[in-house]
């Protein structure tokens, strides 16, 4: 049996690395009392403690996340009473999203869970070794993005 090369074993690791990082973040959630929240959420939410109302489709962008996906992820906050979602007063076929008194309520809570995922994911790894890993990694997302565009263009 070939033996693979430790490179193509890249993506695999990365889910793997998610999924502990997504576990890690869910028991945090839980342990700061915050209830019906995901992983996915946290962009958007992190997004708005920045500054709002935000228009959804600069949302989308800021997330880099498909429109349709930030709009059913908007609709769940929303549910769950963290966010509202009214017209843009410059447009009014375009939605803005803003954080509600419950929502804003959340920020203290994530940058505590912002630092305790930053002391977890530093542990073991310097300064230096955490900037080649930022720009490999993003080297290989750019691979992906720009692979996205080529199959694009010869569609």
């Amino acid at each position: 049996m070939q033996q693979a090369q430790p490179f193509s074993t890249l993506v695999s690791a990365l889910s793997r690395t998610l999924r502990a990082a997504n576990a890690c973040l869910i028991d945090l959630l839980a342990q700061e009392g915050v209830t019906g929240i995901v992983p996915s959420h946290g962009d958007i939410l992190m997004c708005l403690f920045g500054g709002e109302p935000v228009p959804m489709q600069q949302l989308a962008q800021a997330c880099r996340r498909d429109p349709s996906t930030v709009t059913a992820l908007v609709k769940k906050l929303v549910a769950l009473g963290y966010v509202e979602v009214s017209r843009c007063p410059s447009d009014g076929r375009s939605r803005r999203v803003s954080l509600t008194d419950k929502g804003r309520a959340l920020k203290p809570r994530f940058e505590r869970i912002s630092q305790c995922l930053l002391e977890v994911q530093s542990q073991g790894i310097d300064v230096r070794e955490q900037e080649v890993v930022m720009d490999v990694l993003g080297r290989v997302e750019a691979n992906f993005r720009k692979e996205d565009h080529e199959d694009e263009d010869n569609a």
